[in-house]
């Protein structure tokens, strides 16, 4: 009698032990694929600047017979500034707390540009310094860059309280960066006592654009809030940084469309890579 009392007790102990377990694996997050999408802002103070000579140009006739013109310390800056941005991503549950997903993230933000450059005029025998001025102005004039990504991401959700589930997340990969030129019409105005040569002359000035392909990494930290069984509301941070990109070939031309029409050039370089800070609203779906 004993023995089949202690079945009894032992069953009906197995019997909740297990109810248990099934009500909690009930309630965990599905194990399968999701779709997240979202925009937000997007905040930079990235600035780049870059200085360097142009090409000299030979010109006759001068007041000292053929002169030799350059440019030398063509400065350019770009400052990025804020913008918007957006993503789409799709990705898979590894566990009630780990998931990974594949993400395309558009950035769009303003670009302002301007800078500064020198004028020089030499004996193109002697290599003399007849004339030069300081500082020409190039105005600042705004474009737009545009940054695209694709990401490789992981996100560890933690403890919930209530719907709401504070998560961490981090990604690498590689964004591609578009910006066009930029053209001003800032005239150079030479003032140089010691010739005396004081002459004003019109010109026009375009920017390096930029582009190339760069690696990049992120980091996430946000809240997510469960809107129903199957979709989640994201409100997230973005630090998204990348390494450096390329700038193009920039022109500078005096007396455009004019006899004496002048092309001084500087080659393409290198620009230091973009940092954004970005605030989202994200909508997640379990599929």
């Amino acid at each position: 009698m004993k023995f089949y009392k202690s079945v009894l007790i032992s069953s009906a102990f197995l019997s909740l032990a297990y109810n248990a377990t099934a009500g909690t694996l009930g309630s965990a997050p599905s194990m399968g694929f999701y779709i997240n999408a979202g925009l937000g802002a997007v905040f930079s103070n990235t600035t780049t600047s870059n200085t360097s000579n142009s090409n000299s140009v030979l010109y006759a006739p001068t007041a000292i017979g053929t002169s030799l013109f350059t440019l030398p310390d063509i400065n350019w800056q770009n400052k990025f500034n804020n913008g918007y941005g957006i993503n789409l991503a799709v990705g898979k549950y590894f566990s009630p707390n780990w998931h990974g997903d594949l993400e395309f993230l558009y950035q769009n933000i303003r670009r302002d540009t301007f800078g500064t450059y020198n004028w020089l005029e030499q004996n193109s025998t002697t290599g003399a310094i007849y004339a030069q001025q300081a500082n020409n102005l190039i105005s600042k004039i705004t474009t737009r860059a545009n940054i695209y990504s694709f990401m490789t991401n992981a996100s560890y959700d933690l403890i919930n309280i209530g719907n709401v589930q504070p998560f961490l997340g981090a990604g690498l990969g590689l964004s591609w960066l578009k910006s066009g030129s930029t053209q001003t019409n800032n005239a150079i105005n030479i003032d140089d006592p010691n010739t005396p040569l004081i002459e004003t002359a019109p010109a026009m000035q375009n920017s390096p654009s930029l582009y190339g392909t760069a690696f990049a990494w992120q980091f996430k930290a946000g809240i997510n809030y469960a809107v129903s069984e199957k979709a989640t509301a994201i409100l997230q941070y973005r630090l998204f940084k990348t390494t450096d990109f390329k700038a193009s070939q920039s022109t500078i031309i005096t007396n455009p469309g004019m006899a004496g029409q002048t092309e001084f050039y500087a080659g393409q370089h290198d620009t230091k890579g973009l940092l954004t800070h970005s605030v989202e609203l994200n909508l997640r779906f379990d599929v």
